[in-house]
């Protein structure tokens, strides 16, 4: 058994990193994620992405500690916070619902329907950061 070097493992996993230097897969540099195990000197990591509309799977990645970065800043922090809560299972469900009502009664789309979703939408994603970047400074 091997220890987590940078104790990232964390129940609920709860530790954010950056996808820094991928050889082989190139296209999830810059990506955010959630690490969820240690093992056999690699952490398995959710990658965070938007999966709003869409019916995937969450992506999981066997990484080196190398090709993580946990050091990302307010700015980056709080990207990947609001990558969190795109990727969060119950906005999708709610997301999804919408686009299925809009989608079945297209006069929704008339008289201003739109803008209510989006706002409420915004909100959700608003109150989210707001609330993170309580946690954020308060943690210190």
């Amino acid at each position: 058994m091997t220890t987590d070097p940078n104790k990232w493992v964390t129940n609920p996993p709860s530790t954010l990193v950056q996808l820094q230097d991928l050889q082989s897969q190139p296209a999830l540099n810059g990506k955010y994620g959630v690490v969820l195990q240690y093992h056999d000197e690699r952490y398995l990591v959710q990658v965070l992405q938007q999966l709003l509309l869409e019916q995937q799977q969450p992506r999981l990645v066997k990484l080196q500690p190398k090709n993580l970065t946990s050091d990302l800043g307010l700015q980056g922090w709080v990207k990947a916070r609001i990558a969190l809560l795109q990727s969060d299972p119950t906005i999708q469900k709610y997301v999804r619902k919408v686009d299925s009502w809009t989608r079945q009664n297209p006069k929704l789309l008339q008289g201003g329907a739109v803008g209510g979703v989006v706002t409420l939408l915004l909100s959700i994603y608003f109150l989210g950061c707001i609330s993170s970047l309580m946690i954020y400074v308060f943690d210190f």
